[in-house]
């Protein structure tokens, strides 16, 4: 009698957009080595040459379900941020996805068992949330992006004030079921992650928080998205504003360029307390020499 092992289903596709920046993606791998037989990661890499295709298929030993694809080569021409997000969305046949770019990583060496216990448990969510630390190129701790409860609540009870704020930070912080999973509109650049997150709302129903499982943004100077528009960034945030008023008609007041002189006031001030009390938070830490940075080595 021949017994035929199956493979099984995959659980979760981790899909990672990279332009350029072989340190980041080979950052994001070591932490990812090695991974569970139902966890596919997925490269797309947007950078004109293939110079860091190497690096990445290096990783192909400890990571079994790894997938490289140079888009110049593959598809005639780099496919831009919002059309390659895409692109990775498609291509995930996870039941889970988590959209990591080159300027985040995980801050636990056990990560993806970490996730793998998350989301094989009985009662399993929309999204999860996870925890998220903002760092510097040494991955030493800056302070927290915000509170947890912040992230939390504007999500559930004030989606659209995602527009004035984003309290939810980069992708890679959202675990995402991939039949809830919208799709990015590739013709904005500046806010295409709010609207993205904005849709993402209105399509799932049960959003649960993973505090203990920690993602770090790295703070950089260059090469980032935002670094990229600066110098059109104010002609950019208002013409897509513009458009994201019509999209959403009931969010114009947090859409607007400005708000009205006391709610402007008002919210600042708001805004101010909570970043202060941040910030004590990250200075109390570190006189506690309590780190989140990861050992590598």
């Amino acid at each position: 009698m021949t017994h035929i092992t199956s493979k099984p289903p995959i659980l979760l596709s981790i899909l990672i957009p990279t332009y350029n920046y072989r340190a980041g993606i080979e950052r994001i791998l070591e932490v990812l080595s090695p991974t569970c037989e139902d966890i596919e990661v997925i490269v797309f890499d947007d950078t004109p040459d293939s110079g860091i295709q190497s690096t990445i298929m290096g990783f192909a030993d400890t990571i079994p379900l790894l997938t490289y694809r140079h888009n110049p080569t593959h598809v005639g021409a780099a496919l831009g941020a919002g059309a390659n997000w895409n692109a990775l969305l498609d291509a995930a046949s996870g039941e889970y996805v988590l959209l990591l770019h080159h300027d985040e990583v995980p801050l636990d060496r056990g990560f993806t068992n970490m996730l793998r216990n998350r989301l094989t448990i009985r009662s399993r969510a929309d999204v999860y949330m996870l925890d998220l630390v903002l760092v510097n190129e040494n991955l030493d701790p800056i302070r927290r992006h915000v509170p947890s409860w912040v992230r939390c609540w504007v999500p559930r009870r004030a989606p659209n004030y995602l527009f004035r704020r984003n309290v939810i930070g980069p992708t890679g912080t959202l675990i995402i079921r991939r039949d809830c999973a919208p799709r990015f509109d590739p013709d904005l650049r500046w806010l295409i992650d709010v609207d993205f997150y904005r849709r993402l709302i209105d399509r799932t129903s049960k959003w649960a928080v993973a505090t203990d499982i920690r993602i770090a943004s790295v703070q950089r100077n260059v090469g980032t998205i935002t670094a990229h528009l600066s110098d059109h960034l104010t002609e950019i945030d208002t013409a897509e504003r513009k458009v994201l008023a019509e999209r959403y008609p009931k969010a114009k007041l947090w859409l607007q360029a400005s708000l009205g002189a006391r709610l402007l006031w008002i919210e600042t001030l708001a805004w101010a307390v909570l970043k202060m009390g941040i910030w004590s938070t990250a200075l109390l830490q570190k006189t506690r020499r309590r780190s989140f940075r990861i050992d590598y080595r």
